[in-house]
């Protein structure tokens, strides 16, 4: 009976994809995943009971509502820009990435201060924003939408290397405040 069912869902997974090799990758890696799993526990000699499952699932369920957050807070910015500017934003992103490093060179520069990291990030990204905005978006307010996606995605590439130039390549890690 397993051996009926290895072949069927191989069968399932070779109709999806058009190929024979790509289902036995794909069967293939899920036993070894968990062999790896078990492996890593043998050698660390941690014990899986189900809390620690239970402690693990809820936190990848909040890492997941947090990344999605962060994508609902960017879309959000794109589609209102859109649907009120009428200018297809791609940098607004960038915008968003700018504010953040704002906020870590003001709370590394006041040895930890969340208030001197506020009071860095939401000037220096507004002044930015209006600098964007009147240098780059405003004369792209009556062009072809291809023209203002490609200014908005030469403003990503530009910011990512600024940050690059700036900051380093590496992300900043911030400690916790100590009163957190």
């Amino acid at each position: 009976a397993l051996g009926l069912a290895v072949i069927f869902i191989y069968l399932i997974l070779a109709s999806q994809f058009a190929s024979y090799l790509q289902p036995v990758a794909i069967m293939v890696s899920l036993p070894l995943s968990l062999i790896g799993v078990f492996l890593a526990l043998l050698l660390t000699g941690t014990t899986l009971n189900i809390f620690s499952m239970i402690g693990i699932v809820f936190e990848q369920i909040l890492n997941g509502l947090l990344v999605g957050s962060y994508y609902i807070v960017l879309s959000l910015g794109l589609s209102l820009i859109f649907s009120l500017g009428g200018v297809v934003n791609l940098a607004h992103g960038s915008l968003y990435m700018m504010g953040a490093y704002f906020a870590a060179a003001g709370f590394n520069a006041f040895d930890g201060s969340l208030l001197a990291a506020a009071l860095f990030a939401i000037p220096g990204t507004l002044l930015l924003g209006l600098l964007i905005e009147r240098l780059v978006l405003s004369s792209l307010y009556r062009r072809d939408h291809l023209d203002q996606v490609l200014a908005t995605f030469g403003l990503i590439l530009f910011f990512n290397d600024a940050v690059r130039l700036i900051w380093g390549p590496a992300g900043l890690a911030l400690p916790l405040p100590a009163w957190l």
